[in-house]
């Protein structure tokens, strides 16, 4: 289907991602919604590189970050889900965003504008041929949490009177997300016409990757199956609690599913295990990935939980990320070798990974692992060392990445450290994963051999 068709497809899309749209034609320069986003894209452009000149003088740093996080925040709603998607991606970043910035577009992970009812009681007429209002006795018509993709309503079933959470795809995304990954992708041509030294394959690869994970999300019998899955992946982890998915109200676009009443981990008192619930979520992601190969990939604040007995409870399967075997394999040796100190398989395991390029000189890479090796013994970097590292570094250049195959465990490892970075800021993430990782590595070699 091409893109000036889907953009008027309201809820008829059920396809997967297609790259060969991802270009400009004369049908869609001339649509009239690609040119309204183009121009709203440019504007929030113009807009923050003007107010980045108009308030650095004028403001304090405090003020201005305040303000750069609530213009950022209203120029990614502006935009739409993909940029929303940005947004929540900076959210959990408060290792190197301020604090300001970050709580500002925390509101992205569930305060979102939401769908007025109209467009929900469209979407059960058409997944499922009837009006919420001949389903359920109670619809809550303010949304619990409202996102990029979706919003969550709870409500009570007329043949059980059990409370449910209800979760609904908004509509006309498939052709918005198209549009907001052309602007990107013509954007980084743009921009390497400038500078010239961007690997553009990388990149194209890299938002063929980003779409086929969006177009995924879009698709909820998809996301039901795989909180199903996972949920009994994790079942000998009673400290994990994951919604039951109800099959038969649940569609292409809607989600039904048992109500697990939990609390944001920003509103957990002192009182609470904090150092063990981070252990328990660091254990329970990496025996996701290590072990079967399929984990939660979007770890923020909205998606994870904590019950009133502790319970890590994970919600939105929309993401998930999957690691063939053997290149499962090849990352528990990778941190088999980082515990060992190993650099040699380390750099060895970088290749075969394609996390290095071929043409660079392994060499290089052993003298930059063993620097990393030699300041962590000592638990601090020497000036002579930084230098070198940076020189080290510099020779690489461009000629290291994460391959599209890893980039969701690269995403979900950065974004589970930033979020347990924001709820407790002194924490060793680095001594954390160590930990979980050496006490867990054994079992799963034990498990998968």
């Amino acid at each position: 289907m091409q893109v000036n068709t889907l953009i008027n497809s309201k809820w008829s899309f059920s396809g997967t991602y297609d790259p060969r749209n991802l270009k400009l034609s004369y049908a869609l320069l001339f649509n009239k919604l690609f040119l309204k986003r183009l121009f709203s894209f440019l504007a929030v452009i113009f807009e923050i590189i003007k107010f980045k000149i108009d308030s650095k003088k004028s403001l304090n740093t405090s003020e201005f970050n305040t303000k750069l996080g609530q213009l950022l925040t209203d120029s990614f709603i502006k935009l739409g889900p993909f940029f929303i998607k940005l947004g929540q991606f900076l959210s959990v970043r408060a290792d190197f965003l301020s604090t300001e910035v970050t709580c500002q577009l925390k509101t992205l992970l569930d305060k979102v504008p939401a769908e007025p009812i109209a467009n929900i009681d469209a979407a059960f007429k058409h997944d499922f041929n009837q009006s919420y209002k001949d389903i359920f006795v109670d619809f809550e018509p303010i949304a619990l949490a409202s996102a990029s993709i979706a919003q969550v309503h709870k409500a009570k079933l007329k043949d059980s009177n059990e409370t449910i959470v209800v979760k609904i795809q908004r509509p006309y995304l498939p052709g918005q997300f198209y549009i907001d990954l052309i602007l990107v992708k013509y954007s980084i041509v743009i921009y390497n016409g400038f500078i010239n030294k961007l690997n553009l394959k990388y990149f194209f690869e890299l938002i063929d990757e980003l779409g086929g994970i969006l177009f995924d999300e879009l698709n909820f019998l998809q996301e039901a199956k795989n909180a199903n899955e996972i949920r009994q992946n994790l079942k000998s982890l009673n400290y994990v609690k994951i919604p039951k998915i109800i099959w038969n109200l649940t569609g292409r676009h809607i989600i039904c599913m048992e109500y697990i009443e939990s609390a944001k981990i920003s509103q957990i008192t002192l009182k609470r295990n904090i150092d063990s619930f981070i252990v328990k979520t660091f254990s329970c992601y990496l025996q996701q990935a290590l072990i079967y190969g399929l984990f939660h990939a979007d770890p923020h604040e909205s998606n994870i939980g904590i019950s009133s007995s502790n319970d890590l409870v994970i919600y939105d399967f929309g993401i998930v990320g999957k690691l063939e075997n053997d290149v499962r394999h090849k990352i528990i040796n990778l941190i088999l070798s980082a515990i060992n100190k190993d650099v040699n398989k380390a750099t060895d395991i970088l290749y075969e990974l394609n996390i290095i390029c071929t043409g660079v000189n392994p060499e290089t890479v052993k003298e930059i692992l063993g620097i990393i090796v030699h300041s962590k013994e000592k638990n601090n970097f020497q000036s002579n060392d930084m230098n070198k590292l940076f020189k080290l570094l510099k020779e690489l250049d461009n000629n290291w990445s994460i391959p599209p195959q890893l980039y969701l465990l690269f995403k979900t490892t950065y974004y589970l450290s930033g979020f347990l970075i924001s709820i407790k800021d002194k924490t060793n993430i680095e001594y954390i994963i160590f930990e979980v990782v050496k006490d867990l590595i054994p079992n799963i070699i034990v498990q998968k051999g």
